[in-house]
């Protein structure tokens, strides 16, 4: 009887945590307790220090993604945060008109994730190089390739 204590123990110990999980209460999945989205600013926005401002924020609100200059002189990027980050991450975003100094954001489109995937994984904000082909099928960033598509 000793010997089967321990085992016994440790089958519970196993289980338990399983059927814990199956019994979350709401808020627990991923996409309850992460944001993701991908966005384009247009306008005076390369080469006025507006993809280091952004990676700044990111990093000050503990999220993770990407930046890059685009060839149509936009930026582009995306962004993965916890929720109440993410919120405020894309309201800075939004927000930004002429910060960096130098720069003009006349419009930022942005595409939220359903499922908080991001294209290119980073475990921080990355300034990506601009000469790395980055692009998807849909706006914002859209390929030219995908452009003829309907």
């Amino acid at each position: 009887m000793t010997k089967a204590f321990p085992l016994l123990f440790l089958l519970k110990a196993a289980v338990l945590p399983l059927v814990t999980l199956a019994q979350l209460p709401e808020g627990w999945k991923m996409t309850d307790r992460w944001i993701g989205f991908r966005y384009e600013m247009t306008g005076r926005v390369q080469s006025v220090g507006m993809r280091h401002a952004i990676q700044a924020k990111a990093d000050e609100l503990a999220c993770f993604g990407w930046v890059q200059n685009k060839k149509t002189k936009s930026i582009v990027g995306e962004v993965r945060c916890n929720i109440s980050n993410g919120k405020k991450m894309e309201e800075w975003i939004r927000s930004i008109k002429n910060h960096p100094p130098g720069s003009f954001v006349e419009n930022v489109d942005i595409k939220h994730y359903e499922d908080t995937k991001i294209k290119l994984h980073f475990s921080h904000f990355k300034i990506v190089e601009d000469a790395r082909d980055t692009c998807f099928r849909e706006h914002p960033h859209r390929c030219n390739d995908f452009e003829d598509e309907t």
